[in-house]
């Protein structure tokens, strides 16, 4: 009588799982992208924000530059 292993139970059941689900994960895995990228947008027009005059003068943006990007949805770019 043989042993139970843990690779027959488990390992080669789930990987032959993910060959089936494969466009799934990339699809989980490009929605996860999106989602940082729409992070990192928000995050720099937040950071836009608290920049004082001379910042803004210095990167060559005004005041009402960045009230138009921080009313812009957070999808947008």
């Amino acid at each position: 009588m043989g042993t139970l292993s843990l690779d027959r139970l488990v390992v080669r059941p789930l990987s032959r799982l993910g060959t089936q689900f494969r466009p799934l994960s990339r699809l989980g895995t490009r929605f996860i992208d999106i989602l940082l990228d729409v992070w990192a947008l928000d995050r720099e027009r937040r950071a836009l924000q608290l920049l004082d005059d001379r910042g803004l003068q210095d990167i060559g943006i005004s005041r009402a530059d960045i009230e138009g990007e921080l009313a812009k949805p957070f999808w947008r770019r």
